[in-house]
């Protein structure tokens, strides 16, 4: 009696496990998570397409821009397990590539926002904290 050939990989050729093959898997681990990550990828594009403008490729062209990096200085957030926000100006609306304005983590994204895109706020922010009212009554 031959032995049984294993159902292969539809990606690289190999073999499936048994658990894989019993399991009707048609990719070994490896190849069903790159597959996994480059249909992840393709759908992001397309999210960000249609909400933003951006062409298939440019989220990655300025997230490598970046240096893989929210464009806060110091901000140490990589876009690993949770994508970086497209900042965008909020006055030019939705499905403008006009109003992006780059990459950044949640909370910066969100912080401007909140902020109404206003430059003046972070202005007001930064002068605080290098004059805080306090030290003229406290001291």
């Amino acid at each position: 009696m031959m032995p049984a050939t294993r159902k292969p990989c539809a990606r690289c050729g190999k073999p499936l496990s048994p658990e894989r093959a019993a399991k009707r898997k048609k990719y070994c681990f490896q190849d069903e998570t790159l597959v996994k990550r480059e249909q992840d990828d393709a759908a992001h594009d397309k999210r960000v397409g249609d909400l933003y403008g951006l062409l298939p490729g440019e989220y990655k062209k300025m997230y490598e821009r970046q240096g893989g990096r929210c464009a806060v200085k110091s901000c140490r957030a990589r876009g690993v397990s949770r994508r970086l926000a497209v900042d965008h100006i909020h006055a030019l609306g939705l499905h403008n590539r006009k109003a992006v304005r780059g990459l950044l983590c949640k909370f910066h994204n969100r912080e401007i926002g909140y902020a109404g895109d206003d430059p003046e706020v972070f202005d007001s922010i930064a002068g605080y904290l290098r004059h805080p009212p306090a030290r003229e009554v406290l001291t």
